[in-house]
């Protein structure tokens, strides 16, 4: 196939086989060899496990490599590292010596990536760059990779804590390096640490920023049976409203259209959210996750609001205000799913929460720029799809004139959910 450009391997598997024994199948490695050698071969997409666990790789094996542009390696079930095959090591390592001057896009399991071996060479053209998994301590550290970088227009870290783990940074305060990122529109992290140098090394091309936590914190506190049953031992470190300023003061980025950020409410919340209102005039989409502080019973709904109001671009708000009233996370009875009947104690709980999501978006509404189509509140639900509520703003003339702001829940996703900026993330909360 000499005109072959372009590979997808996608290996399905059944909840929880990575656990059982023999392992899950992944690509044999001779196979893998062949597909790599292709000549024309730029683009190479494994969606599963990339070997046997019994797999073993053979000197003489990998001989020649194309060209790549682009190799992403997803797994599709979180894991821990120690279960990764020494196979899969030595085959990550194999096609980053040999693709690193083609490579404009790497995505890998972060439990796989060889850093101390990337950070060796050179990544002339690479331009998206992304890890995802469970943190592995690297020396040295993660930035020495990425300023060797130097087009990259996109830095993607999705890294859980191992539990009793601290979040390091990505580049440590003793640490001096030169970064060239002109180009770098898209940065997200997560368990950001304050005292990180990557936030004061920033360039003011940054369109989208994303701080948060991964996986999210109230999955952590909600669901913990599902990292159990998957063998993690996670942990979620979640910021303070304090510590989270500490670190957008040190960015300066004017022409930021998205931010997402995670926190925890505590005496510097107020100046947070005042901050956001005032340093990224040019937000469009905002997403926020905000847990109550010890004892908090009221959300300070009129402060945030007036607090965002200077955002005049603003169209798109996600919130998850952890509000007291929010139903059980089983709301939704596995003997019901397939056609989502309720007890009558559930449905109380739904029409009360509901009550709390209409008051909460319609006084938000009311104090937020001319620009906001659309508020979503997040409402945690074990195992369904949607738990983002939308309410669309609706503006009318009341007999005297003037302009009155309403918010509209609907029951489901907006028409034009397509048209909205960043619409692939309204539903996403991976």
């Amino acid at each position: 196939m000499t005109a072959l450009h372009s590979i997808d391997i996608s290996i399905p598997l059944r909840e929880g086989e990575y656990l059982e024994p023999p392992g899950p199948p992944g690509v044999p490695p001779y196979i893998l060899a062949a597909l790599l050698s292709t000549p024309s071969l730029r683009d190479l997409e494994i969606r599963g496990p990339l070997c046997h666990p019994d797999d073993c790789l053979q000197r003489g094996l990998f001989s020649d490599l194309a060209n790549l542009s682009n190799f992403r390696y997803y797994v599709d079930f979180d894991r821990p590292a120690v279960h990764i095959p020494l196979a899969e090591r030595e085959e990550i390592s194999f096609i980053v010596d040999r693709a690193h001057n083609f490579l404009e896009e790497l995505h890998l399991s972060s439990e796989s990536a060889p850093i101390a071996r990337m950070a060796m060479y050179r990544w002339p053209v690479m331009q998206d760059f992304l890890l995802r998994g469970e943190r592995v301590i690297s020396t040295p550290p993660l930035v020495c990779v990425l300023s060797k970088m130097p087009c990259l227009r996109s830095i993607t870290l999705l890294l859980a804590e191992p539990t009793n783990g601290d979040a390091p940074p990505v580049w440590p305060p003793a640490l001096n390096l030169q970064c060239e990122w002109r180009d770098l529109e898209d940065l997200t992290v997560t368990h950001p640490n304050p005292e990180d140098e990557l936030y004061s090394h920033l360039p003011q091309t940054l369109n989208c920023l994303a701080l948060r936590c991964w996986p999210r914190y109230y999955k952590h506190s909600k669901f913990p049976e599902v990292f159990a049953e998957a063998g993690l031992q996670w942990s979620s470190h979640l910021l303070s409203s304090s510590q989270m300023l500490r670190i957008l003061r040190k960015i300066s980025a004017p022409r930021l259209v998205f931010l997402e950020v995670e926190f925890k409410a505590d005496w510097s919340d107020a100046q947070l959210f005042r901050h956001i209102g005032a340093s990224f005039s040019s937000l469009v989409f905002l997403r926020i996750h905000r847990y109550r502080a010890e004892g908090e019973e009221e959300i300070p709904l009129i402060e945030i609001g007036r607090a965002l109001c200077p955002l005049q671009k603003l169209q798109v708000l996600m919130l998850h205000l952890d509000f007291v009233d929010l139903p059980r996370v089983d709301v939704y009875e596995r003997e019901h799913w397939g056609d989502l009947e309720l007890t009558p104690e559930r449905e109380q709980q739904l029409r009360d929460s509901d009550a709390t999501l209409a008051h909460a978006a319609n006084v938000l509404a009311s104090l937020l720029g001319p620009s906001l189509e659309c508020i979503y509140f997040l409402r945690p639900v074990q195992d369904y799809p949607r738990q983002w509520e939308p309410f669309l703003i609706v503006r009318s003339m009341d007999g005297d004139g003037n302009c009155v702001t309403t918010a509209e829940h609907h029951s489901v996703a907006l028409l034009g959910d397509a048209d909205l900026p960043y619409a692939s993330f309204i539903y996403d909360d991976d």
